[in-house]
Formats: structure tokens, sequence, C-alpha cells
């Protein structure tokens, strides 16, 4: 089964994954995009040197490269989908706290800002309206190489 790696966007419509990724140097960027790219394979089926459970249904995804160690914080979301929540440089064993308060909260905030989204399509085609109008900005955009 193939999954859709999505990143989080703020109601501006700017990534921060995104520009975190953009902002690593070449290689570490390469590195990075295939652990992306191992993750649409596996989901959540990669070893724990690749991935592993921070709490509840939080995940993080664990590249390495020249001695720096990247965190991406994601969950599984609807159809197949995976969602990069926030994205770290990990500096010491343990993952700051406050970084996982923002990856939890931005999943609420995905799953709220979706829900609210649908329920926008679901009126605007009850209306007889184009679903594509909504106001609400996607929470989630499709992955690109570049984050």
């Amino acid at each position: 089964m193939l999954w859709k790696v999505m990143v989080y966007q703020t109601e501006r419509g700017e990534s921060p994954i995104a520009q975190f990724v953009e902002a690593l140097p070449e290689k570490a960027k390469a590195k990075c995009i295939d652990y992306m790219l191992l993750l649409e394979e596996r989901g959540n089926r990669l070893p724990s040197n690749y991935a592993s459970k921070v709490e509840d249904n939080l995940w993080e995804l664990r590249p390495e490269f020249g001695g720096i160690e990247y965190r991406y914080f994601y969950f599984s979301y609807i159809d197949n989908q995976i969602v990069i929540v926030h994205a770290v440089s990990k500096k010491s064993q343990r993952l700051k706290p406050g970084d996982v308060r923002l990856a939890l909260s931005r999943m609420d905030e995905v799953r709220r800002r979706e829900a609210e989204r649908q329920k926008e399509i679901e009126k605007a085609k009850n209306d007889n309206a184009d679903p594509g109008s909504t106001s609400t900005t996607p929470a989630i955009r499709r992955r690109t190489d570049r984050g």
C-alpha cells in the first residue's frame, strides 16, 4: 500500500516543514527526502532506526547526516496520508517537550481545519456552488521534493 506524505501548512499557506528542508545543506536534504520516500512506500512499517513512536498517534522520522540528527514529527491521517507537522535538528539525546507539544498542537489543528474545510466543501456541493471556492485554507498539502 502506498502512502501520500503531506506537510502541514499555516492558514497563510506557508509550510514550515518545506522551509526547514529547503534550508538544509544539499546532501542532508537528499537524505531527509529519501527517508520521506521510504515513509511513502512503507508507512508506519519502518524499522526503529528510521522511525519511532513519540506518543499516542505521533511518530518521528529519524534521518541523520554528518553527525546531525533530524526529526520529522508526523501522524497517519485519512486515505493513506501521512502528515508531517514539525521538523527540527536534534541537538540532545531527548526530544524537547516544546517540540512535542508543538507537533501535537499542529496535529490537532490539522484535524480541526480539515474537518471545517470538508464541511464547507459539502455545503458548497449541497448549494450547487463550486466546492473549490471554500474560504478555509487547507491545513495540509502534498510534499514536494523540497519538503
